[in-house]
């Protein structure tokens, strides 16, 4: 069952960004050695489910490798030299010891690019069937999650042919004929088998990857709930790419389906609602998510709107665009019904009394939408009175600490509406309307031109 997402969603929660300089969650589980294995997690990553099935498999997968680190311990020189030789499109040798003889002579006497990558391709074949006969034979003594029962069934089938047996427990070098007859066992005869044992090496190296991340941040696996009600519950949520990120708490359960958040700016909205969602999205890939406990359904998809742009090419203006925004969330939730949402800053690209009235209508139908979930902040606190009549949302907000014409943060979160309004004292931090003066009276200073 597809997992629905889209571009600005993905941007929104920085999974796969690649500004410069600027680090994304993909580069946060990227520790794989391997390219095929980094294109592994990159595959894994980009493809969440809304299948509680699969999900509970692929977190059983990914325990698994924490709890039994896969040693890195292949060099990623040797599985590129196996790809090129696996991916040669010419024909395999001969397994005959007159053609074998006549080959290596031919080479000896003129040696060929095509020859070598055989030769070398062929040592490294044999060394990875080597590798994962022992790693396959340690976990014998262990139960295996069903991913990875399925994963190493066909390599396990290939050990047990007894020409890959003798090439697993093959010593010393390869000669003429000995390369030939490998050659055609491994690109005639087993080439399907052994491209799928480079897969299986792929997996184990991005799985270790996010073993070793989950280990680092003290990330955990979320439990799947089939409540008839979306329910979401963090405890100790925080963001993994934020520098002693502060963790806080939030549950949305019991047909509470919409938590209004309030607060000023810098106080910690935004990374909590990037934190919430990304620990949604993450739980719908079967990884690990930055929190010390979640507990969630399963939705259909999710739909963020924090660092929604103007869309200039198509005329469209700020405020313009977040219509846009709402009105296709609006459709996602009547195509899919359960979507997981964040508004960050609902309407702010427009007047107060436009935002306020657009707020309050739109905020109180989706509270009567019970599929679906909804985090939305907003600086129109005004709207809260009027919001506290509908039983099933919740209200909690962030606050600052102002010491005379200072402010600073505890970046938790807290229960109620906040009433802070902030943005005058911030511009004053900034000594704004100071520079503006000195610049004013800079220019009465000087005596008028003529």
């Amino acid at each position: 069952m597809a997992f629905e997402i889209d571009q600005q969603t993905l941007q929104d929660l920085e999974l796969f960004r690649e500004d410069k300089g600027m680090r994304s969650i993909f580069s946060l589980f990227n520790k794989t050695s391997t390219p095929g294995g980094k294109d592994k997690l990159n595959e894994m990553l980009a493809s969440p489910s809304a299948d509680i099935t699969f999900l509970y498999q692929r977190s059983e997968l990914l325990k698994f490798f924490i709890e039994h680190p896969v040693p890195q311990e292949v060099d990623p020189y040797r599985v590129e030299l196996a790809e090129h030789y696996m991916r040669l499109t010419a024909d395999p040798l001969r397994d005959n010891i007159i053609d074998a003889t006549y080959q290596g002579l031919k080479y000896k006497w003129k040696p060929t690019n095509e020859y070598y990558l055989i030769k070398t391709g062929i040592e490294q074949i044999t060394f990875l069937l080597h590798y994962l006969s022992g790693l396959i034979k340690g976990w014998g003594a262990y139960s295996l999650p069903e991913q990875l029962r399925q994963l190493i069934a066909p390599v396990q089938a290939l050990l047990q042919q007894k020409k890959i047996q003798a090439a697993v427990n093959r010593n010393g070098p390869f000669n003429f004929y000995s390369i030939a007859t490998y050659d055609h066992l491994f690109r005639e005869l087993h080439r399907n088998e052994l491209t799928g044992m480079l897969q299986l090496v792929y997996t184990l190296d991005a799985g270790a990857a996010i073993a070793l991340t989950a280990c680092k941040y003290q990330l955990t696996f979320p439990v799947y709930t089939t409540a008839a009600t979306p329910m979401v519950v963090l405890h100790g949520v925080f963001h993994p790419l934020v520098n002693q990120a502060v963790p806080n708490d939030i549950t949305l359960a019991d047909h509470d389906n919409l938590c209004f958040l309030t607060g000023p700016n810098m106080a910690g909205k935004s990374t909590f609602l990037k934190s919430v969602g990304l620990s949604v999205y993450l739980a719908h890939t079967g990884f690990p998510v930055p929190a010390r406990y979640m507990e969630t359904t399963v939705f259909s998809g999710i739909i963020t709107t924090i660092n929604l742009a103007d869309n200039i090419s198509k005329g469209y203006s700020h405020y313009y665009s977040e219509v846009k925004r709402v009105k296709d969330t609006a459709l996602k939730i009547q195509q899919r019904k359960h979507v997981f949402v964040i508004f960050d800053e609902l309407f702010r690209g427009t007047n107060v009394k436009d935002a306020y009235d657009a707020s309050l209508q739109i905020i109180s139908l989706l509270t009567q939408i019970k599929s679906a979930m909804f985090f939305i902040s907003t600086h129109i606190i005004e709207i809260a009175d009027q919001l506290k009549k509908h039983p099933n949302i919740l209200f909690r907000y962030f606050e600052s600490d102002r010491q005379l014409n200072s402010l600073t943060y505890s970046y938790k979160i807290k229960e109620g509406v906040s009433a802070e309004k902030l943005g005058m004292l911030i511009v004053q931090q900034e000594n704004i309307l100071d520079i503006l003066q000195a610049v004013i009276q800079e220019q009465q200073a000087k005596p008028s031109a003529g």
